[in-house]
């Protein structure tokens, strides 16, 4: 049988080697944005096509422009702000919900 302290130790380690996953995935999604800006970017140049991104990003007063992989997307600012403001009542809300059901807890816990 493992001891507390060695489960303890097991644990530590565990969750040291998932942060380290995580911060890895992030550096190589980084590394890969960068190589594709790169490889664009040399390629446009190669060709002389200054016209045409592969991706990119610009927004003016009412809407957002994504341009990715030769394909256009735009998304009105008024949308993704509604869904902003949702986002944060729920959030709100939550905390309401969770900060009654601690005060009921510590309230039951104080009379016993």
């Amino acid at each position: 049988m493992e001891s507390r302290l060695e489960r303890y130790k097991i644990k530590k380690i565990y969750k040291r080697q998932k942060r380290i996953k995580i911060i890895a995935f992030i550096f190589a999604i980084i590394i890969f944005i960068t190589g594709l800006s790169i490889v664009d970017r040399a390629v446009r140049d190669m060709m002389c096509i200054h016209d045409k991104q592969l991706y990119f990003f610009n927004y003016d007063n009412e809407h957002y422009r994504l341009h990715l992989f030769g394909k256009d997307y735009i998304v009105e600012k008024k949308g993704i702000n509604d869904k902003i403001y949702s986002a944060k009542m729920i959030v709100e809300d939550f905390s309401k919900i969770a900060n009654n059901y601690l005060e009921w807890i510590l309230s039951k816990i104080k009379t016993r």
